[in-house]
C-alpha cells in the first residue's frame, strides 16, 4: 500500500532510483523509515530527500518550500547527504541567497565562479569536502578560488577527488591554503587531467620540493597553463632544478603555453634560478619571471639571467633599473669620448658643441623611455 502511494504521486524512475541506491542508515533500513511516514506526507518533495538522506537536521521540507533564503548546510553530513542537500539547493537557486560552511556565509554558489576565499573564520578541510559536493550537482565551475582556507592534505584528497566533476575549469587559487608535499601530490593525480585549466595559483603554502616536482612532471597534461605561481613554498635547489628540467624539455618537444611563472621567495640559490632561467628561453610566449628574493643578488648573476632571457621577458628579481642604469651610463661615457675634438675625452681635442651634447642626450633618454622590462 505504501509503495503504491508513492508511485501514484512521483515518477516511477524517482522512486526506482531511491529504491535501489538507499541502504540502512542509522540501523534503520528505508522501508522502516516508510513505514513510519503518513502516506499524504509523500506529495511533499522535501520528505522523499529527508528519507533518503536519513538526516533530519536540515529543512528539507522548508527549502523545498521555497520558505528559505538563507540556509545552513551542518558539518557532520555524510558525502552523499551532502550531495543531497545540494541536489536540494539547486532547485531554489532562484531564491537562494547564501549559504553557511562552517561558520561562513557564502553565495552565489551554483554559478561559473565559486569564491571561498578570504573569511572569518575560514573554511576547514571539513568544509572543503561539502563545497566538492557541490561539483557532483554544478558541474559548469571555471573558476575556483579557496585562499586563505585552511585546506591542507585531507581537504586537498577531497578536492582532488571532486574536482573530476567540473572538467572545465580554467582557475583555481589555493594561496595560502595549508598544502604540504603529500597533500599537492594528491592533488595532482587530479590537476594533470584538467585539461582547460589555465591558471594555477599557489603562493604561501609549503609543497617543498616534492610537492614541486610533482607539479611539474604534470605540466605535460596542463597543455592549457599560461599562469603558475609556486612562490614562498620552502622550494631548493633540487626542486629548481626538476622544475627547469621538465620546463625545458616540454617547451622544445610539445610547447607550453605559460605566460607567467613566478617562483619567488624561494631559495633556491643562483644556480637555481640561472636553470629556471634556461628553461624558460624556449617559451616564446612568456611575458613575466619572478625570482624575486630566490638567491643571493650581484650584478653579475642578474646581467647573466638577462642576457638568457629574452629582452622581451619582464623579470623581477635581478635588479633591471640597475642593470639598465649601469648600461646606460657606460654608453653615456662612450659618448662623451668616442667624439673626436672633446678635450676631456683620451682622444683630445676640442670640446664638443652643445648641439652634439644635446643630441647625446635626446638619444640616451629616448632609450631610456624606450626600454621595456625595467622594473
Amino acid at each position: 500500500l505504501i509503495k503504491w502511494h508513492l508511485i501514484q504521486e512521483h515518477r516511477q524512475e524517482k522512486m526506482s532510483s531511491m529504491f535501489d541506491t538507499s541502504r540502512a542508515i542509522s540501523g534503520e533500513t528505508l522501508l522502516a523509515r516508510i513505514r513510519d511516514t503518513r502516506c499524504q506526507e509523500f506529495a511533499n518533495e522535501g520528505v522523499l530527500y529527508r528519507l533518503r538522506s536519513g538526516y533530519d537536521d536540515f529543512p528539507w521540507e522548508e527549502v523545498i518550500d521555497r520558505k528559505r533564503s538563507e540556509v545552513e548546510l551542518p558539518s557532520d553530513m555524510e558525502a552523499e547527504q551532502v550531495i543531497l542537500a545540494w541536489k536540494c539547493l539547486e532547485q531554489i537557486k532562484e531564491v537562494l541567497q547564501k549559504v553557511q560552511i562552517q561558520g561562513s556565509w557564502y553565495n552565489k554558489l551554483f554559478g561559473t565562479t565559486l569564491d571561498f576565499s578570504n573569511r572569518r573564520p575560514p573554511m576547514q578541510s571539513r568544509g572543503i569536502a561539502i563545497v566538492t559536493g557541490l561539483f557532483q550537482v554544478n558541474t559548469t565551475v571555471q573558476q575556483l578560488k579557496l585562499n586563505h582556507c585552511v585546506v591542507a592534505d585531507d581537504g586537498a584528497r577531497s578536492l582532488a577527488n571532486g574536482m573530476t566533476f567540473i572538467p572545465d575549469l580554467q582557475r583555481l587559487e589555493l594561496s595560502s591554503a595549508d598544502i604540504g608535499t603529500y597533500g599537492m601530490r594528491t592533488l595532482c593525480n587530479t590537476l594533470t587531467k584538467m585539461k582547460n585549466l589555465e591558471v594555477l595559483l599557489l603562493h604561501d603554502n609549503h609543497i617543498g620540493d616534492q610537492g614541486v616536482t610533482s607539479i611539474a612532471k604534470g605540466l605535460k597534461g596542463l597543455t592549457q597553463l599560461t599562469q603558475l605561481d609556486v612562490s614562498k613554498n620552502d622550494l631548493k635547489l633540487k626542486g629548481a632544478q626538476e622544475l627547469a628540467w621538465c620546463i625545458g624539455k616540454l617547451s622544445k618537444l610539445t610547447g607550453l603555453a605559460l605566460e607567467h611563472l613566478n617562483v619567488s621567495d624561494n631559495r633556491i640559490e643562483e644556480d637555481g634560478a640561472i636553470q629556471i632561467a634556461q628553461a624558460v628561453s624556449y617559451l616564446t610566449g612568456l611575458h613575466t619571471l619572478n625570482l624575486n628574493k630566490t638567491f643571493n643578488y650581484t650584478m653579475e648573476a642578474g646581467k647573466h639571467i638577462r642576457d638568457i632571457v629574452p629582452a622581451t621577458v619582464k623579470i623581477y628579481g635581478i635588479g633591471e633599473h640597475a642593470l639598465a642604469e649601469n648600461e646606460l651610463l657606460t654608453e653615456h661615457q662612450l659618448a662623451r669620448n668616442i667624439r673626436p675634438g672633446n678635450q676631456d675625452s683620451q682622444w683630445g681635442g676640442k670640446r664638443d658643441s652643445v648641439s652634439y651634447q644635446r643630441e647625446q642626450i635626446y638619444t640616451l633618454d629616448s632609450r631610456r623611455r624606450s626600454m621595456t622590462g625595467v622594473d
